[in-house]
């Protein structure tokens, strides 16, 4: 009977610890899940005046709200931790917890702060902003301009309109998506008459000859792809924060 007490009084206290939280636990998962090969990471991340785009290629895109009509973008690649749970972006030292649906930032302590979380973001064509990133093959950056009107569309859910600006003018008209998941065709797009400096134009002239050309979308990574009835991409857009 004495030994019967010994060995309870011995395995009762170890299976309560064992079993109780602590902020000591291990990083380990025996089971070999991790945020990196359990999760659907990759996508498009929101929070107070930051937005987050993760790929399979491990490249990150980076916006963030400065003031009203300013913000700061990066992109580069990002690592993972040891243990798949956190990843850091190269060139800004900033260091996330990849968890379900959501990354939380990790402060200069080692430690989450929830309250900075991004919330993962559904991959949907409308009610997002769509900033130009590449038009019929060439970097947007290769259109220097001063002016200050970046290139963008907006897709209203409501009443099929497309609106926003082609690099100078504002511009907006009907578009259609069909039965047939990833068709769309726009018709005729409005525009206002501005005149705009050199590249502005050159840009917006591209953009209004072959915007009529687009037959298909598709969705992927934070990126909308349109391109023509071949299969060849006209415009890649990226989900950004609006400067406006």
């Amino acid at each position: 009977m004495k030994k019967s007490a010994l060995y309870i009084g011995i395995f009762l206290p170890a299976l309560f610890a064992a079993c109780s939280p602590s902020g000591n636990q291990s990083k380990d998962t025996p089971d070999g899940h991790t945020s990196e090969n359990s999760l659907d990471w990759a996508g498009v991340y929101a929070g107070d005046g930051e937005i987050l785009s993760l790929t399979t290629g491990q490249a990150y895109f980076l916006e963030e709200k400065k003031t009203a009509d300013s913000v700061s973008r990066s992109e580069g690649t990002f690592t993972w931790d040891n243990d798949g749970r956190e990843i850091s972006l190269s060139g800004n030292g900033k260091t996330y917890l990849v968890q379900e649906n959501k990354i939380v930032p990790v402060g200069k302590d080692k430690q989450p702060v929830e309250s900075d979380a991004l919330s993962k973001q559904p991959e949907k064509l409308t009610d997002t902003y769509w900033r130009l990133s590449e038009i019929n093959g060439k970097n947007i950056s290769e259109f220097k301009s001063d002016f200050g009107r970046e290139a963008h569309l907006i897709f209203s859910g409501e009443d099929q309109q497309a609106s926003g600006s082609s690099g100078c003018n504002l511009i907006s008209g009907p578009y259609e998506t069909g039965d047939t998941l990833g068709k769309i065709k726009f018709s005729k797009f409005r525009s206002t008459l501005m005149m705009c400096p050199g590249p502005a134009m050159d840009l917006e002239n591209q953009f209004t000859e072959i915007i009529e050309d687009v037959a298909g979308y598709e969705l992927r990574e934070g990126m909308l792809v349109l391109s023509d009835a071949k299969g060849k991409v006209l415009f890649r857009f990226r989900h950004s924060l609006s400067k406006e």
